[in-house]
C-alpha cells in the first residue's frame, strides 16, 4: 500500500467551499492514497465528490490560537489508513494540537501555511485571495495546475438539489433572489434594511420572488404586498439552503459560507462587506459586486439595489452565468482531429460527430457522482454527443449534465464549440409537483406541445446546463399529441415550429426537430404514424426552404430496424408518391439522425447480441449490438445510455473502432 497522502483542513464553514478547488486537486495528486482530516460533518456537506481512502472527522475548538482537537486520537485514525508519505495542512493558524498531530504523524514531507514544522512552507499572505493562498500549497507538487479548473459547486445530496429545483422551477415568470444575512454580529446588515431592499426591489421587478435562507425569519408583516414573494424562516438544513443559493438567479448576502456557494455556481452575486475584506474573502467566479463600508449603518438600501440591477439588467444567459456558443464546424473537426487516430466521425449540418453519443435518461442526483464522472470520461474519448430530455432522470439529468459540463469546459476537456447538445420538451411528469405547471394545463395529458411550455422548458434546461443554447431541440413523441389534440395537432405543431425557428433567430438555437417512439418507424395505417413530408411541409410553411427542421431521433437496433426498412414516407410532396423508410428520406435531405435504444432498450441483449456478434466477428453481445445501430445507413450516431464501468468499456471500445457495415444482411 502506498503511503498515505493527507490533507488537514480543521476550518469555518466557509472555509471549506473556499478551499474547496484545492481540496479537489490535492485529491487528484494523491489519487488512491488521499486521506482527508477535517471537522465533523464537513464530508457530507461539502466534501462528497472528493475520493478519498479514508476520511477523519474531528470535533475541534478553536481557543483564539487555533482549533484543539485530540491530537493523539486523531493521528491514530489517520494511521488506520496507512503510513503517512505526505501532509498537507490548509489551515492559516497554528496550533499545539496541530503540531502535536504531525509530529505523531512523522511524514515525510510537511507542507503548511504560514510558520511551523513544514518541510514546505507556503508565506501567509492575507492580501491575496483566501482560495488562492490555499492553492498555493499545490505549488510544491504540480505547478500546471489551475484553480479555475477544480472551482465549481458540491456535490450536494440528491434532496437538496431536488428541493433546490423544484422551487426554482415554480418561480418560472421570474427570477429567483436568494439572500443571506446571518453571520457575526460585526459582520451582519440590519433587518430592517434588508427589508426595505426586498420591499424596494420586488416592487420594481413584479415577477421575481425572494428566499431568504437565513434561519430566523424576518420582520415582515404578513399583511403587506410583498410577503408572498418572500420566503424566510424556512429552518433549512445547511445543504440544502446552499443547493438553494446555487440555482438562485440572483444572490445578496453578508460574508458568510452562502456568499461563497453561490459564488461557485457562477450566481451573479452582491456581496456586503463591513469588518472583513473582499479581497481576501469576497467573491470570484461569479459576476459579481463587492460594497463595503466601515459600519452597517453606512450602506444604504438603493446602494444595494443599484448593484444588483447593474448585475440583472445583462442579458438573461450573462446574468445566469451561462457559457455562451454552439456547436460549430471548425470546434467538432478540432475533437476530430484530436481523436482521429481512435475514433470515427461523421459529417452532418458540416459538423463532425462521433458516431457513438451520450444517452443521459438515467442521470439523477440520486447517482449524480457516477454520472458527472461518465460524462467527463465520455468527453475525454472523444464523444462530442449528448443527448438529454426534459424528464430526463425524474427532471434532474440536465441538471447534472450542467454539473459535469462546467467541469468539463473549466478543465480544458473540450470548448462548448466542440461538444453538440441535444435536447428535447413534450412529456411532463417531472412536473406533476408544481402548481405553477398544472395551473398553466402543462401536465393534463402527461405531455404538452404548446409553445408557452416549450419555451419555459428550453430555458430551463439551458440553465441547469449552464450554458446560454442548444445545437438541437426536439419535439418528444409528438405522436402523444396526435392522440389527445386531435385536429388541431397540426396547429400544435405549427406553433412549435414557429417558437423554435424564432429561438434560431435569436440566437439560442442552432436546429430542431422531432424525437420518436413509433411516429417515423410505423406504418402509414398505424394511428401514431406521422409523414416526415407533412412535416417538412409544415417547417418550410413556417421558416422557409432554409428552415431549421434537420435532425430525427428514433428507436434503431438489431431488432428495430423499422426506421431503415419500412417504407413509410412519401419520398416527395405528391401524394401518392414512392414510400421511403424515414431513415432514407432524412438521408436524401442530409438531416441528423440519433439512434435512441441500440441495445434494444435492455432487452435480450445476450442472445441477441450474440447472434449479431456471430456475423460481426466480436464476441461481446453489447459491443456488437453498439456496432450494428452505428453502422446502418442514414445514422449518423447512436445515442448510449451509459450507466455502469461495463457499459463505458463497450462504449469506448466502439467508440475508437472502424467496423464493416453489416446492417443490411442482418435486415435481411
Amino acid at each position: 500500500m502506498r503511503p498515505s497522502f493527507v490533507a488537514c483542513l480543521l476550518n469555518a464553514r466557509g472555509d471549506y467551499l473556499l478551499n474547496l478547488p484545492t481540496l479537489r486537486a490535492l485529491a487528484q495528486i494523491g489519487k488512491d492514497s488521499f486521506v482527508l482530516v477535517v471537522r465533523r460533518g464537513a464530508r457530507e456537506t461539502y466534501l462528497r465528490d472528493i475520493p478519498a481512502r479514508g476520511v477523519v472527522e474531528v470535533d475541534a475548538t478553536y481557543l483564539g490560537d487555533g482549533y484543539h482537537f485530540d491530537s493523539a486520537e486523531v493521528a491514530g485514525a489517520v494511521e488506520a489508513f496507512g503510513e503517512v508519505g505526505t501532509f498537507v495542512s490548509l489551515n492559516p493558524w497554528r496550533s499545539p494540537s496541530l503540531d502535536l498531530l504531525v509530529d505523531a504523524l512523522a511524514p515525510e514531507r510537511a507542507v503548511g501555511l504560514g510558520n511551523g514544522a513544514w518541510t514546505d512552507m507556503v508565506p501567509l499572505d492575507f492580501s491575496c485571495h483566501s482560495s488562492e493562498l490555499a492553492f498555493r500549497t499545490l505549488l510544491a507538487f504540480d505547478r500546471s495546475l489551475r484553480i479555475g479548473s477544480f472551482a465549481h459547486p458540491p456535490a450536494y445530496p440528491d434532496g437538496a438539489m431536488r428541493l433546490a429545483r423544484g422551487l426554482r422551477d415554480e418561480v418560472s415568470a421570474g427570477r429567483l433572489l436568494v439572500i443571506h444575512r446571518e453571520t457575526k454580529p460585526d459582520k451582519e446588515w440590519t433587518d430592517a434594511r434588508w427589508v426595505d431592499f426586498l420591499r424596494s426591489w420586488l416592487s420594481m421587478n413584479q415577477a421575481d420572488v425572494a428566499v431568504d435562507v437565513s434561519l430566523k425569519p424576518l420582520p415582515i408583516d404578513p399583511t403587506e404586498p410583498l410577503a408572498d414573494r418572500v420566503l424566510h424562516g424556512l429552518g433549512l438544513p445547511l445543504d440544502h439552503a446552499f443547493a438553494l443559493s446555487s440555482v438562485a438567479d440572483l444572490f445578496v448576502g453578508v460574508d458568510s459560507c452562502f456568499l461563497h456557494a453561490a459564488d461557485l455556481a457562477r450566481v451573479p452575486s452582491v456581496g456586503l462587506f463591513f469588518s472583513t475584506d473582499p479581497v481576501e474573502f469576497g467573491l470570484r467566479w461569479a459576476p459579481h459586486c463587492h460594497l463595503t463600508a466601515a459600519e452597517a449603518a453606512d450602506l444604504r438600501v438603493d446602494t444595494v439595489r443599484a448593484a444588483l440591477a447593474t448585475l440583472s439588467d445583462a442579458p438573461r444567459s450573462a446574468a445566469a452565468g451561462r457559457v455562451p456558443g454552439r456547436a460549430t464546424p471548425a470546434g467538432t473537426r478540432r475533437v476530430a482531429l484530436r481523436h482521429g487516430g481512435e475514433a470515427p466521425f461523421r459529417e452532418r449540418q458540416d459538423m463532425q460527430l462521433s458516431t457513438l453519443g451520450l444517452g443521459t435518461a438515467r442521470f439523477s442526483f440520486s447517482r449524480d457522482l457516477d454520472a458527472v464522472d461518465v460524462l467527463l470520461k465520455a468527453l475525454e474519448m472523444g464523444c462530442n454527443v449528448v443527448d438529454m430530455g426534459g424528464n430526463y432522470g425524474g427532471g434532474e439529468a440536465c441538471a447534472v449534465v450542467g454539473r459535469g459540463l462546467r467541469r468539463a469546459f473549466a478543465a480544458g476537456t473540450v470548448a462548448r464549440d466542440e461538444v453538440f447538445l441535444c435536447s428535447k420538451a413534450g412529456f411532463t411528469e417531472h412536473l406533476d409537483f408544481s402548481a405553477a405547471a398544472r395551473s398553466r394545463g402543462w401536465t393534463q395529458n402527461g405531455h404538452c406541445m404548446r409553445a408557452d411550455y416549450l419555451r419555459w422548458e428550453f430555458e430551463r434546461q439551458c440553465s441547469y446546463l449552464g450554458v446560454d443554447g442548444l445545437d438541437a431541440f426536439l419535439l418528444h413523441n409528438p405522436e402523444e399529441a396526435v392522440q389527445y389534440a386531435g385536429a388541431s395537432f397540426w396547429q400544435l405543431l405549427e406553433s412549435a415550429f414557429t417558437l423554435l425557428e424564432d429561438l434560431v433567430s435569436q440566437g439560442k438555437l442552432s436546429l430542431y426537430g422531432i424525437s420518436t417512439a413509433e411516429a417515423l418507424r410505423v406504418s402509414r395505417s398505424d394511428p401514431h404514424h406521422l409523414d416526415l413530408a407533412d412535416l417538412w411541409e409544415v417547417a418550410t410553411a413556417v421558416g422557409g426552404r432554409q428552415h431549421h427542421f434537420r435532425v430525427i431521433e428514433l428507436p434503431v437496433s438489431a431488432s428495430r430496424l423499422e426506421g431503415f426498412d419500412v417504407p413509410a414516407h412519401r419520398k416527395s410532396p405528391a401524394k401518392d408518391g414512392t414510400l421511403v423508410s424515414a431513415l432514407k428520406w432524412a438521408e436524401t435531405r442530409e438531416m441528423m439522425v440519433l439512434a435512441s435504444t441500440p441495445l434494444n432498450g435492455g432487452g435480450r441483449i445476450e442472445a441477441l447480441g450474440a447472434a449479431v456478434g456471430d456475423l460481426l466477428g466480436i464476441r461481446d453481445p453489447a459491443t456488437s449490438l453498439l456496432q450494428v445501430a452505428r453502422s446502418i445507413p442514414g445514422v449518423t450516431c447512436a445515442l448510449v445510455g451509459v450507466t455502469t464501468p461495463q457499459h463505458l468499456a463497450n462504449f469506448e471500445t466502439v467508440l475508437r473502432s472502424e467496423f464493416p457495415c453489416l446492417a443490411t444482411k442482418i435486415s435481411h
